[in-house]
């Protein structure tokens, strides 16, 4: 019978912070995709509810990538996550950016 093999890197976890990025970071997009989506059923004409929401989400982005930064900075820690937070932060981030910046050029 062959023998199993198993490795543990000692002292190394997940990072939290990272875990807790990610989490946002998915929260942000698929909030601006529904944002989006219920924005083009009413024409465009959607209530300040929906402006509202928007911000929530680019402010989610926004605590996303900071919290991946600071994952990325925890010692000890895998860097899978931090790193999915950071990239999934910076690109909510940088859509809810356009969004605004697009709204605000053809207002």
């Amino acid at each position: 019978m062959k023998k199993a093999y198993k490795y543990k890197f000692a002292g190394k976890e997940h990072s939290k912070k990272g875990k807790a990025g990610l989490v946002l970071a998915v929260l942000s997009l698929v909030s601006g995709v529904g944002l989006a989506a219920a924005s083009f059923a009413d024409k465009g004409n959607g209530s300040i509810y929906l402006g509202s929401g928007g911000v929530l989400a680019l402010l989610l982005s926004l605590l996303a990538f900071m919290l991946g930064i600071q994952g990325l900075r925890e010692e000890n820690r895998y860097r899978i996550y931090p790193l999915l937070s950071l990239g999934l932060g910076l690109l909510t981030l940088a859509g809810w950016v356009t969004v605004y910046v697009m709204g605000a050029l053809y207002v």
